[in-house]
């Protein structure tokens, strides 16, 4: 049984993980799209994942600056913290 329980908290895990990690990237993009009137420049989801692999490699930059995925991220999930306060409060000042 702790076999079966361990697998299925590692899959859970990183299912979880990867689902989140697209929502809240999903969100922050379309946050900084509209904040930004579409001007900011975003890496792709992929990066995310690329980084992972590197392991911090230095390498020369390739592109123009622009957001990393794990900022829009990190946005994403601002964006829905401030809506459940906002609700929150707006719930509790009735």
């Amino acid at each position: 049984m702790p076999l079966d329980s361990f697998l299925g908290e590692i899959l859970f895990q990183a299912l979880l993980e990867g689902l989140l990690a697209r929502f809240f990237y999903g969100s922050g993009w379309v946050a900084l799209k509209v904040l930004s009137g579409g001007r900011l420049r975003m890496a792709p989801f992929r990066e995310m994942r690329e980084l992972k692999l590197k392991k911090n490699r230095p390498s020369p930059p390739e592109h123009p600056p622009r957001l990393t995925a794990k900022f829009v991220c990190l946005v994403g999930m601002g964006a829905w913290a401030v809506t459940g306060l906002g609700i929150y409060f707006a719930i509790r000042a009735r």
